[in-house]
């Protein structure tokens, strides 16, 4: 069908379960289409087999304006064979690659691409595992990209001490034009306002959000709900692979003992490409952990989770 219907401008395919093997030809297909503006990946699982072929679709395809690759499977060898395609790209606005696992050394070959790639306007990088020195590597790029508009890097391991790092960077740039840069759901404390507020006075245009946000947009500054983050984002992955969570949980269990280890909880989830940080596993287990022997049993699990979900009621309840 792509490649025959050569007026088609907008594709969603996302939410399909399509897989590596699948990208081949879907890859091919759109790399030769001279329509197709907008193209939603999102939310199936390819990985890091099919970045190739995804890489050489967005270097070779030269009208191609936003690409969604958002809650797929791409880690570090994904993420640098994506930056690859980035450098090369003539198109692209909009580069979506949110809830993969990019971390510090796939950011890096992102940063690379920018200093090549001169049209794209908004990349967001939201839940990649990235640490401070991996969102300082792809800020790099912008003393020598004039088209970045807006950087999205929420949920991420973003120190106070690396925000301060960056927005000493960000005041040495004479003509910096990005307008956003998207730190939400990253917990800064107080130090950084004066920074901040120095900074402002020097790019007014520049907009930085952080910490948790309620529905008004304004900045709370105390710690967002990590355990039920991690819940949430484990849901979601049972919801999409249709199987309940205590069933998940019960493929973590290498040894069928009904509870998990940490390092069990850990080898689950980067088998199954959850992208939960260190954190957010050690508050996981830090709450669930009832009985102290620092391991979650299934029992466990499924009480916190209905805790979780009680506490979200009552608080929608009270906001109606």
């Amino acid at each position: 069908m792509i490649g025959t219907n050569k007026t088609l401008r907008v594709l969603d395919i996302s939410e399909n379960g399509f897989v590596d093997a699948d990208a081949v030809c879907l890859a091919r297909a759109v790399e030769n289409h001279s329509r197709l503006t907008v193209l939603n990946l999102s939310h199936n699982a390819f990985g890091d087999p099919s970045a190739a072929c995804f890489s050489h679709m967005i270097a070779e395809n030269g009208v191609l304006e936003d690409l969604n690759l958002s809650w797929n499977h791409f880690r570090v060898k994904g993420a640098q064979e994506l930056g690859d395609g980035l450098a090369e790209n003539e198109s692209l606005k909009s580069f979506n690659m949110s809830w993969n696992g990019a971390e510090d050394k796939g950011t890096e070959a992102v940063g690379m691409a920018l200093n090549q790639n001169s049209t794209l306007q908004h990349i967001d990088l939201t839940s990649n595992r990235i640490s401070s020195k991996g969102f300082l590597t792809l800020l790099k790029a912008l003393p020598h990209n004039e088209a970045l508009r807006s950087i999205r890097v929420g949920r991420n391991n973003i120190s106070t001490e690396g925000a301060k790092v960056a927005v000493a960077f960000l005041k040495t740039i004479r003509n910096l034009a990005l307008h956003l840069l998207d730190l939400s759901d990253i917990i800064l404390n107080s130090s950084i306002k004066p920074l901040l507020e120095e900074l402002k006075q020097m790019h007014p245009d520049l907009q930085i959000s952080y910490g948790y946000t309620d529905s008004y947009g304004k900045h709370k500054m105390r710690s967002y709900d990590m355990v039920a983050e991690a819940l949430s984002t484990m849901q979601s992955f049972c919801q999409e692979n249709k199987i309940q969570l205590v069933e998940m949980f019960a493929r973590f269990d290498a040894d069928g003992s009904t509870s998990l280890t940490r390092e069990e909880f850990n080898e689950g989830l980067k088998e199954a490409k959850i992208p939960l940080t260190t954190q957010h596993v050690d508050k996981l287990i830090e709450e669930l952990d009832k009985d102290g022997d620092k391991e979650i049993d299934f029992s466990e699990l499924v009480i916190g989770a209905g805790q979780k979900s009680e506490r979200k009621a009552k608080k929608l309840t009270m906001k109606l």
